[in-house]
């Protein structure tokens, strides 16, 4: 999210965004926000946590505090955990780019840095975030063994095959 506010110096200008978070498992998620410690003093979180029902989506508000001209990067790390405690969970990261200036003082090249992946719903400054991968879904995942015994059978194919070759050779 890429967010160009007016500033004045003297005033804090306060801005209410939201990351929209998604719930795509068939379960309940713990959805917890926190905001990274490299950068994000200029955030203030309004929910930091709360429960996603299977299938329900919720905008986690935050404001944006800005008080003089500057470049501003914050991230807010967005944990989904199942209730259970049976998954490890997802962390997914919302980056929260600023670029303060006075009022009218941009030129059109700040108004050209586009992020490619800016991960917005249609341009509505909402972030979109889902824990889709918090519970696994048996039929789409692979196990450890389906890898053993597909490592298995590959390694028996490259015995076999070495074998041809050195009864190719004696004969």
């Amino acid at each position: 999210m890429i967010l160009y506010p007016e500033v004045d110096g003297k005033s804090t200008t306060k801005i209410e965004k939201s990351i929209l978070t998604k719930n795509l498992n068939d379960g309940a998620v713990n959805v917890t926000l926190k905001i990274a410690e490299d950068g994000g003093d200029f955030l203030e979180l309004i929910d930091e946590k709360f429960v996603l029902e299977a299938g329900e989506e919720k905008k986690a508000k935050f404001f944006v505090l800005v008080k003089k001209e500057g470049k501003y990067n914050g991230k807010i790390n967005v944990f989904f955990d199942d209730l259970e405690g049976d998954s490890p969970g997802v962390v997914l990261t919302s980056t929260i780019i600023v670029v303060a200036k006075k009022a009218g003082d941009y030129s059109e090249e700040d108004n050209k840095e586009v992020n490619e992946n800016n991960n917005t719903d249609e341009g509505k400054g909402v972030s979109v975030i889902t824990g889709g991968a918090v519970y696994s879904d048996n039929k789409k995942s692979i196990s450890g063994k389906d890898i053993l015994i597909g490592s298995s059978i590959m390694l028996l194919l490259v015995l076999g095959a070495l074998l041809f070759f050195m009864i190719k050779k004696i004969v």
